[in-house]
């Protein structure tokens, strides 16, 4: 058996891809046949993927295939994923500690970090430079926790644990945690497709999934309707909406005008069809 950084070529990961553009049957089939023997991956979409994502489970090497998907946005490795059933919930401070032993003890990272560095072979070990994006959706851990204070949680656990520096404007290796009814999923970002909506923007905003779900519980618009968020920050909903509903326009109003310059910034960075309205 080869060696690649420490792990067995045959050692396998837990994979998953997200997309906004495309229904997940269509990005499941496209993996289907892509990940043909070696790598014998069963895909799994709806219900039966993680959070209603397109997952599987391949060996770390087929993170060179990935590369050539076209349906897919991003590309995730998954760390842990921990029901909902098996975390302590009697008190905030018993949940964090768990949720740090969680996170920085998880077995799941020799595979996921061995795919990331197949998937950025550039990068070197002392250069990483990481953030957390950290969701708590649903009722479960409601009260115990929220967006900012699992982020910080996790990024501090992360960085005693690894020592890698924090960087929040261009981290080199991105950690997703989502803490929800479901349980806990933890994640590193592999690979993104250059034209997605979120790589387009020099000034990323809103989560582009959370953005993407917001936009399609509005359900259908009428044909040139006008849509205001008198909170846009950066437009990152905006902009969802007007690739959603391709006739509608979009204004955006903040009392803060360093949010409205980088608003500025990412319109002209979007598809003309897009800017334009």
């Amino acid at each position: 058996m080869a060696d690649r950084g420490g792990l067995a070529e045959e050692a396998c990961a837990q994979f998953m891809v997200t997309s906004s553009s495309a229904p997940y049957r269509k990005v499941a089939s496209e993996l289907c046949g892509l990940l043909r023997p070696p790598h014998r991956a069963t895909v799994r979409h709806g219900e039966q993927a993680i959070h209603g994502t397109a997952s599987f489970s391949a060996p770390v090497t087929a993170v060179t295939d990935l590369a050539s998907l076209h349906l897919p946005e991003r590309v995730y490795v998954v760390v842990s994923n921990v029901p909902a059933a098996q975390l302590r919930i009697d008190s905030a401070e018993e949940l964090q500690t768990q949720l740090e032993s969680l996170c920085a003890d998880a077995e799941g990272w020799t595979a996921a970090l061995a795919a990331h560095r197949i998937a950025h072979p550039a990068l070197s070990p002392q250069g990483i430079r990481f953030a957390v994006s950290a969701k708590r959706r649903g009722k479960t851990f409601k009260q115990l926790t929220n967006d900012f204070s699992l982020g910080r949680l996790i990024g501090s656990a992360l960085h005693l644990r690894f020592g890698w520096a924090v960087d929040l404007t261009r981290p080199n290796l991105e950690v997703t945690v989502s803490l929800n009814d479901d349980g806990l999923l933890l994640a590193l970002t592999l690979l993104r497709r250059s034209d997605s909506m979120d790589c387009r923007r020099p000034f990323p905003g809103l989560d582009p999934q959370v953005a993407w779900a917001m936009v399609r519980s509005l359900g259908p618009l009428p044909p040139c309707a006008l849509v205001v968020d008198p909170m846009a920050g950066r437009s990152s909903l905006l902009f969802e909406v007007l690739a959603a509903h391709r006739t509608c326009v979009a204004v955006g109003l903040d009392a803060d005008a360093a949010q409205l310059a980088k608003s500025e910034a990412n319109r002209k960075a979007a598809p003309r069809a897009i800017g334009q309205r």
